[in-house]
């Protein structure tokens, strides 16, 4: 028999998730119920990271949804620019910014099937979104874009991949870089070492060039928001 607190643990936390996930799977309609299957796939226990409303309105519940980019100010037209998001998961960013118009919208992830998920859902919507695998700590990026999205990735890389990293944002920034950092939480996780918003800060202003660097508040899971801009 199991020990106690692994039963308990899924008894009270696993098995409810899993009976919720399954319920969400058989309310998707039927045209993309593999999609919303894989999506959930890939974090069986904690399911989709983030939230996506389809359109004909049967919504896929994740850990977040899109607030923080009306927290960053992200302009309702962006039809004058292009946006990258790096760390794109199933790309929430990606069609929020195609729904505002953008002239062109690209996603890079590590994971290969959260790459996958995330052209399941531009094909859903209709919208030409530009996505692949990256790892930004092997990888290069030879583009420019007007904006550019690092959302909650900076735990998950080495100290030398971090300053790569930045200097790659700033490389390939023309007007605009969003930054959401991780909670301590995250970072326990993710093994790495734990820092103050003024690291994160220090990070930015040692390794990048942009003019302005400017911490706007947190999300409702308390990750810091911060706006970087030419």
């Amino acid at each position: 028999m199991l020990p106690r607190s692994i039963r308990k643990t899924l008894r009270t936390k696993i098995w409810p998730f899993n009976r919720k996930f399954s319920q969400q799977i058989n309310a998707a309609p039927a045209q993309y119920r593999d999609l919303v299957k894989q999506i959930i796939a890939e974090s069986p226990i904690w399911g989709a990271h983030q939230t996506i409303q389809f359109p004909d309105g049967f919504t896929i519940k994740g850990g977040r949804d899109e607030s923080r980019l009306s927290q960053f100010g992200l302009p309702e037209d962006l039809s004058d620019s292009s946006v990258l998001d790096i760390g794109c998961n199933i790309g929430a960013v990606c069609i929020e910014c195609k729904k505002r118009n953008a002239k062109s919208v690209s996603g890079l992830d590590k994971n290969p099937d959260l790459v996958k998920c995330a052209q399941g859902v531009a094909k859903v919507f209709d919208f030409d979104i530009n996505y692949k695998p990256f790892d930004i700590m092997q990888d290069t990026i030879d583009q420019k874009y007007d904006i550019v999205f690092f959302l909650n990735v900076f735990h998950h890389l080495t100290e030398k991949g971090k300053i790569k990293a930045l200097r790659t944002l700033d490389k390939i920034t023309v007007k605009q870089m969003y930054f959401e950092a991780p909670t301590q939480k995250d970072v326990i996780a993710a093994q790495d070492k734990e820092l103050e918003l003024d690291d994160y800060l220090a990070y930015l202003k040692g390794f990048t060039t942009f003019k302005s660097i400017e911490y706007i508040g947190e999300t409702d899971f308390d990750r810091p928001l911060i706006v970087c801009n030419r």
